[in-house]
């Protein structure tokens, strides 16, 4: 269903029939796809328990906050690792029996966190988890490139985005229900949180395991239709070679920059909120619910801006969170603070739904899974950079220089992004 467009540029019944026109690009999705979206949706719901519950859990084991940073450390650590090998597994084994093995790679590993005390494992299984979450993660971008049409690719990637953000706050609410239920029913001190963290976390472990039996049920079908090959760039082979490792490279060292602001902000939202504007966890958790809701709704409305061209589009959208960097470079209140978040992290889920169509779509399907790969390994890498940089200058300097560096670099990533793909295109 199309809203056909008259001469003066209205859609011939007007805005209802538009939005029901482009509502039901969504309702058309293919079966694998909308497969994909409540697995994530699944995984997500488990990743939302233990990023609540998890670090929580280890402080009241007994450990130090500086061995909390060094378990979170760890699983960025095994994202990165593993993240080449995955786009060669792809090759391999498919997109699917890829996911399957990551999800239920997460499943497993999260049993361990959520079971195991001693130190030295929890390390290990930290870096497992980080080494799954990657292999359940990196398929899923040239999986959506193969099941969906030309027309419905940045709405799918949209939905992707939006379904991993409902599940985050799916799983945030558990996080906080079960526990509670938990010290309830054994009629416990409300202090002795250990158990009912423990058994969040286990509800969490079920949620991926959910995750892996819908990525089953996806089945290999034929391509769509409309799904061609179209090349962008109908040069010789030599010369597309060469354009195609300088397309990869750009797209890594942008992805640097981006995960560099990304890293050094994202990790210290919740600390700024508390100590620069003092903010209660209460507060601070309201604050990161409304930011979630705000962004599953608006990834939604991604595929419109794309329809201004994905390249414009999703930088346009990346440049307009430079301001909300420096509006915390001016300290202000709690309310105006809160709205530059939520604002922030919604460009965010729109620029990164029409980066990811945008960047798979120029690349041949035959690179499409290694370099998803590579750009994992460079967004991973530069969070970490961002994270230990920031410890570091704010210890010396303070939030101000962390802000600033970040709206700087969040401007250089996008001049370089969009000033090499505009000229490229252009030629």
């Amino acid at each position: 269903m199309t809203a056909r467009v008259v001469e003066g540029g209205g859609a011939r019944g007007g805005a209802p029939r538009a939005v029901l026109a482009y509502l039901h690009v969504f309702a058309e999705l293919p079966p694998n796809a909308r497969l994909l979206l409540v697995g994530n949706l699944c995984v997500n719901i488990g990743l939302g328990v233990f990023a609540v519950l998890f670090n929580l859990y280890l402080v009241a084991l007994g450990h130090s906050l500086g061995y909390v940073g060094l378990v979170a450390a760890a699983t960025t650590v095994g994202q990165a690792a593993i993240a080449l090998l995955v786009g060669l597994a792809l090759r391999r084994v498919g997109e699917r029996g890829v996911l399957m093995a990551g999800a239920a790679g997460m499943a497993l590993t999260a049993t361990l966190l959520a079971l195991v005390t001693n130190d030295g494992l929890l390390v290990v299984a930290s870096v497992l988890f980080g080494a799954a979450f990657s292999t359940a993660t990196i398929p899923a971008l040239p999986y959506m490139m193969r099941y969906a049409t030309e027309g419905q690719r940045t709405h799918l990637f949209s939905a992707y985005f939006a379904s991993s953000t409902m599940g985050a706050m799916l799983g945030s609410l558990l996080s906080g229900a079960v526990p509670a239920l938990v010290v309830a029913i054994l009629h416990t001190n409300p202090r002795v949180i250990v158990p009912g963290d423990r058994a969040g976390l286990v509800v969490g472990v079920l949620a991926m395991a959910a995750g892996v039996a819908w990525f089953r049920a996806m089945r290999a079908v034929d391509a769509p239709i409309d799904h061609g090959e179209r090349p962008a760039r109908p040069v010789d082979a030599e010369r597309d070679e060469r354009r195609t490792r300088r397309d990869v490279l750009v797209m890594l060292l942008a992805t640097t920059l981006i995960a560099l602001t990304m890293g050094a902000t994202m990790p210290f939202f919740n600390v700024y909120f508390a100590t620069r504007l003092h903010a209660g966890a209460g507060t601070i958790g309201a604050v990161f619910a409304a930011s979630g809701l705000v962004c599953a709704i608006v990834a939604f409305l991604a595929p419109a801006l794309g329809r201004w061209g994905r390249l414009r589009g999703f930088n346009a959208a990346r440049i307009l969170t430079a301001p909300a960097f420096l509006i915390f470079w001016l300290h202000p209140g709690l309310g105006v603070a809160s709205a530059a978040y939520v604002a922030r992290n919604a460009l965010g889920t729109v620029s990164g739904a029409l980066e990811n169509t945008y960047a798979m779509e120029i690349l041949p399907a035959r690179l499409r899974g290694i370099a998803a790969g590579w750009r994992s390994l460079a967004f991973n890498g530069g969070w970490s950079l961002g994270s230990l940089a920031t410890g570091v200058i704010v210890a010396r300097a303070g939030y101000d220089a962390v802000f600033v560096g970040a709206a700087l670099l969040t401007l250089a990533g996008s001049a370089i992004y969009f000033g090499y793909f505009r000229i490229v295109d252009s030629r």
